[in-house]
């Protein structure tokens, strides 16, 4: 059964742990959003099955872009939403962000300009 919760996460602490544990908990363009993505996966992580995953996609970088190129291409790009993307991920920080969450990468997929990742308990 699948559930689906709006507003404020310490308004639904209650409600979402009444109906875990579980298999997925999908956050899908929510983690740039967070001024500390490493607490809520650490709560996502209190909440799942064993076998559970957590499936995260956000903005990665504008198609086409490397350390190289000019910075102009981040400024003109359509997913540059600062201030209200508080973070951006590349596989390397996703990952650190899983382990001090206590999850691992189990995948990343990076796209033009966003990325997908599953992150799992050890």
């Amino acid at each position: 059964m699948d559930h689906y919760f709006v507003g404020p996460l310490e308004e639904k602490v209650g409600e979402i742990q009444a109906l875990g544990p579980y298999d997925v908990i999908s956050m899908t363009h929510v983690i740039e959003h967070l001024p500390d993505p490493v607490q809520i996966l650490r709560r996502c992580s209190a909440l799942l099955a064993a076998q559970g995953m957590v499936f995260v996609s956000a903005p990665f970088r504008p198609a086409g872009w490397s350390p190289s190129a000019s910075f102009e291409l981040w400024k003109q790009w359509n997913l540059n939403h600062t201030p209200a993307h508080l973070q951006y991920f590349n596989r390397r920080s996703m990952e650190r962000c899983a382990l001090r969450s206590g999850l691992r990468l189990a995948k990343y997929e990076p796209d033009e300009d966003a990325f997908v990742a599953w992150l799992k308990p050890w």
